[in-house]
Parts: C-alpha cells; sequence; structure tokens
C-alpha cells in the first residue's frame, strides 16, 4: 500500500493556508517482521543470523558514536551533536543542568544516494481523513405530512443521523439551509446525538437547499455534516 497524504487544518492564527500537509503510513513494521522479511531475501543466513548480525550492528555503532566518532554506514551517519550557549569561553559544559539550556543529542544524516533511491520508488497516493467528529445527516421528515427531505417554510422537520448533538445558544452551530446564502433554525423542539426536531425558518424563500449540521462536539472545532440529497422548500 502507498504512502497518504491528506490535508488537515491548520489552527496556527500566523499560517498564510488553511490547511497542511500530513503523512499516514500503510504500516508498521516492526523488528521481528523485519527480520523475518529479511530472511525470505537474497541471503543464506537463517533467523538468528540475521537478528545476531543487526544487534552486533547497533551495539557497535553505540559504542563508535558515545565515542565521538562520526559513522557512517549504507543507511546514514550517526553523530553526536552539543547545543547550548556560554557566558564565557571557560564555562564548563553541563548537559541536563542550568540555565543555558546545555544537551548533547544523537543525529542521523540519512546516506544521500539511498534517500534519492527511496523517494523515486516511493508509491504515494493522495487521501481524504474521515473527520469522526463530523455529524452525519442520513435524512428528513416533515413533521406535518411525513414527505421526505421536503417541507414548507415554518413547518418542523425531523433530521436523523448521527452525532447530531449541538450547542443551540450558540449561532455558529445548529441546523442550516444553505444554497449559496444560509438560514439557520430559530427553533428547535429536540437536539439529540440521533435527532433534531427544527422549525424551517419563516421567511425563508423557496427553492432547494443543503441540509447541513455544524456542531463542536465539545471540543473547539466547527464540524460540518450535511445531506447529499438536495432539501426542497415549498
Amino acid at each position: 500500500m502507498p504512502l497518504s497524504v491528506v490535508a488537515l487544518k491548520n489552527h496556527l492564527a500566523t499560517c498564510e493556508n488553511p490547511y497542511y500537509a500530513h503523512t499516514e503510513w500503510s504500516a508498521t513494521v516492526e523488528y521481528e517482521k523485519l527480520v523475518d522479511i529479511m530472511a525470505t531475501g537474497r541471503t543464506t543466513l537463517s533467523k538468528p543470523d540475521i537478528r545476531g548480525c543487526i544487534e552486533l550492528f547497533i551495539e557497535e555503532i553505540a559504542k563508535l558514536v558515545a565515542d565521538g566518532k562520526y559513522v557512517k554506514t549504507p543507511l546514514g551517519s550517526f553523530y553526536l551533536c552539543a547545543s547550548g550557549k556560554f557566558d564565557s569561553p571557560d564555562e564548563a559544559f553541563t548537559p541536563g543542568t542550568g540555565a543555558t539550556a546545555h544537551e548533547v543529542r544523537l543525529h542521523f544524516r540519512a546516506d544521500k544516494p539511498l534517500e534519492s533511491q527511496i523517494l523515486l520508488s516511493a508509491d504515494i497516493e493522495r487521501s481524504e481523513r474521515f473527520d469522526r467528529n463530523a455529524p452525519l445527516v442520513f435524512g428528513s421528515q416533515s413533521v406535518k405530512t411525513d414527505a421526505d427531505m421536503k417541507a414548507s417554510v415554518g413547518d418542523f422537520i425531523r433530521v436523523v443521523g448521527q452525532r447530531l448533538k449541538f450547542d443551540k445558544a450558540n449561532e455558529a452551530e445548529g441546523l442550516f439551509f444553505v444554497n449559496g446564502t444560509e438560514h439557520r433554525a430559530a427553533q428547535y423542539a429536540e437536539v439529540m446525538p440521533g435527532l433534531i426536531i427544527a422549525q424551517v425558518p419563516p421567511g425563508i424563500a423557496a427553492g432547494t437547499y443543503n441540509l447541513v449540521v455544524r456542531s463542536r462536539q465539545g471540543g473547539k472545532e466547527l464540524h460540518e455534516g450535511r445531506h447529499a440529497q438536495l432539501f426542497t422548500i415549498e
């Protein structure tokens, strides 16, 4: 399966773009699974042999890097890097103490030819993430006539679905009739996770509208769900 790239909402006020790219991996390959895969590859080594080679590889790299070496491997280079600040040239370097932010961290720099090879052969797909907090609108009926996806101005309608509950006092949330302009239902007889009973706004023009439910679901972000079929106001 390919590497999945989705667009997520950016909540940073300083960001110029409303969405940012986010990657989702097709699977996680654990160490033992990697050994299994390697054992079926172009090798005469057994699983214990492969496991022993990998563990020796890690042990020796750890020793060399801890000894201050810059270690190059076919995967890339491992090295330690210090950071922090000094008030004087002869001040002691004290990682993990004081206000100078002294620390030593392990770094890895990928081998450039290997990186290029992986990037050239990478299988990537553009995906969409399902919003698990978004309301789901299954349909609507007129309370007065039981007609599906149809009602008159001022009539009450039943909207059924999932995650429909919202805060009636918040004008950003609620049941909306949308067709270029937006009209929020102002009166609600019932607001539950699976059912909304609301009045078609008085004064709204006859026509077809998207039936939209918006809710924050107890969080800060506003989530939206809408029925695929247009709702008719007579």
